[in-house]
């Protein structure tokens, strides 16, 4: 059994040579790109990398093609990311004399 910050740490190593158009948190990966052409190719060298290394993926979990996604508290939609506006209303609604 490994740590949490140990399984992190070799999937990172694992998808180096991907980083540039993906982002891993934990046991999440998100494949991104600007252009869908660029996205066949990036999603090509991902499964590629994956693969190499011998890791599977649970294919239920998997969502493939879509226009626009919530990771990590951003929404990431065609080449562009910003802040989820429903975790910063959250945010922004927390009352510092109610977390006694």
């Amino acid at each position: 059994m490994c740590s949490g910050n140990y399984f992190v740490h070799v999937i990172t190593n694992i998808l180096r040579p991907v980083r540039e158009f993906t982002d891993l948190f934990v046991d999440d990966v998100a494949v991104h790109s600007k252009q869908w052409q660029g996205h066949l190719e990036h999603l090509t060298q991902f499964l590629q990398t994956v693969k190499n290394a011998g890791i599977t993926l649970n294919l239920k979990k998997c969502r493939w093609a879509q226009g626009q996604v919530k990771f990590c508290g951003e929404i990431v939609d065609s080449g562009k990311r910003f802040a989820d506006q429903e975790k910063v209303r959250i945010i922004h609604e927390i009352n510092p004399r109610d977390q006694n």
